[in-house]
């Protein structure tokens, strides 16, 4: 999928950042390996070693490295939101670290149910059909936006959060 962001970038010559590619690589690694700890969980073991090059023994290895990619992208998130390049763009960009919290929450919810072999769907489809992610993905959107605008309204715990 990172590779399809670069790919795109340069085919539309539209810039895009490195952190953008970090967060992605890191974020899609996570989905992706959730996609098959989510088959080892679920199917049995006869059918993956004709399907697949994974076995039962692998589904820890697997979960843990796919938690710490998540992970890793919410950190590449966060030394984004305290660059410099984030002072430009956003009239506030304190409150994006609202980002961090809800993209840390939803990795780790959702790995939780990868290891409870809730997740029997691909993650995307799984995110499209999860309350939770809907929750997730609409705040995520309305902290940008008021990161975006919020210097034009003037709340009274501007001074409490320093802003």
């Amino acid at each position: 999928m990172t590779l399809l962001f670069w790919a795109g970038s340069i085919a539309t010559n539209v810039a895009v950042s490195e952190w953008l590619l970090s967060f992605c690589l890191f974020f899609f690694l996570s989905l992706a390996l959730a996609k098959r700890a989510a088959e080892l969980s679920n199917t049995k073991i006869e059918v993956l070693l004709n399907r697949r090059a994974y076995q039962k023994s692998d589904l820890t290895i697997l979960s843990q490295i796919g938690v710490c990619s998540g992970l890793i992208s919410v950190l590449v998130l966060a030394f984004y939101v305290t660059s410099n390049h984030v002072a430009k763009l956003y009239s506030t960009p304190k409150i994006l670290w609202g980002l961090c919290l809800i993209l840390a929450y939803w990795i780790m919810r959702f790995w939780i149910l990868v290891s409870k072999g809730k997740v029997e769907e691909d993650p995307v489809v799984f995110a499209l059909k999860d309350r939770a992610s809907y929750l997730c993905g609409v705040s995520i959107v309305f902290i940008i936006i008021f990161s975006i605008y919020c210097s034009q309204f003037k709340f009274p715990f501007y001074s409490v959060l320093g802003i």
